[in-house]
């Protein structure tokens, strides 16, 4: 596949949620370098360097994430890994990506506000907690905690710990097992994959931070999501779908939304007013929210022309 075919097959999606994720590292970058300024010319406190050390740290993970996202992402489309290595960019397909992530959102969804009923935290929900969340308490605004600890992590990980470490992973071990000439290189490749995708996964939540229940339910988010990926990308059992990246946007950004606008003290509409309306009070804060939206309103859009196309789900999968 040549250089024109790589520009044809660059979803909307893909370039959106980049988007998204470029805009909060930028701000990151500023408020770091603002707070920075701030202390060594003792406007500030210590705190003020702590923080804008949690917000600099965060958008180094963002940058990093953008840059080996865009490289890995190339390099599927190209082939490199060979046909053996699993896609995870659901056939590099806008429609395929975004069917995927709205099914996999509501059902998340509904599945977190039915085990949440009576006010409790759902005995399933994942608190959103990492290298990246990290920096929105740092930020103090409610904006700014919804967008990256809801949207801007979440995708930011699941470009990394879908698309960036299973391709890795699952090539460089069904490489090594094919020099030693071990058996059964899918079944072995695919169990090194998850092992070491949902070890580094809950590693990258929990740090130092020792909670073993954490550790426990973050291995199995992340074991459940590429299950269901492997699963149906080598048994069909869902041929009109093409499970990959879409799967992890919508559950981990339903769950992240969810616990987040609880811990808020936040409902459905308060959430849509911050995000869209509120902001934080800078045209840069109402640009990103927006540009959420896009995403999410171009995702259920195909979701919608699917169920009303004249092919109905057989055109899922074109």
């Amino acid at each position: 596949m040549g250089a024109e075919n790589v520009r044809k097959h660059i979803p909307v999606l893909f370039v959106l949620s980049l988007l998204i994720i470029t805009m909060g590292m930028l701000y990151l970058f500023l408020q770091s370098s603002e707070l920075k300024t701030d202390y060594f010319e003792g406007r500030a406190g210590i705190d003020s360097l702590q923080r804008a050390e949690a917000m600099s740290n965060a958008a180094v993970f963002f940058l990093f994430v953008i840059v080996v996202s865009f490289i890995v992402y190339i390099l599927t489309t190209l082939r490199f890994f060979g046909k053996n290595v699993p896609s995870m960019i659901s056939g590099n397909s806008d429609a395929q990506i975004g069917i995927t992530f709205s099914l996999f959102f509501i059902f998340y969804v509904i599945v977190l506000f039915l085990t949440s009923l009576g006010g409790t935290q759902s005995v399933i929900e994942l608190p959103a907690q990492s290298v990246f969340s990290q920096a929105s308490t740092a930020l103090q605004s409610d904006f700014w905690i919804l967008q990256l600890k809801g949207f801007n992590a979440p995708l930011a990980e699941e470009w990394f710990f879908v698309l960036v470490m299973p391709t890795l992973l699952f090539f460089v071990s069904l490489s090594l097992i094919k020099l030693f000439k071990l058996p059964f290189p899918i079944f072995f490749s695919i169990g090194a994959t998850m092992v070491g995708t949902a070890l580094a996964f809950s590693y990258f939540h929990v740090f130092n931070q020792g909670n073993p229940w954490f550790l426990i339910i973050s291995i199995l988010f992340r074991s459940i999501i590429l299950g269901l990926i492997y699963t149906n990308y080598y048994l069909k059992l869902v041929p009109v779908l093409h499970l990959g990246i879409g799967v992890g946007f919508g559950m981990h950004i339903a769950n992240n939304l969810f616990g987040v606008a609880r811990e808020l003290g936040m409902n459905a509409f308060d959430v849509i007013a911050t995000l869209l309306f509120i902001g934080d009070g800078s045209p840069l804060s109402i640009f990103v929210g927006w540009l959420t939206l896009l995403l999410f309103v171009t995702s259920f859009g195909f979701l919608f022309s699917a169920f009303t196309s004249k092919g109905g789900v057989r055109s899922w999968s074109s």
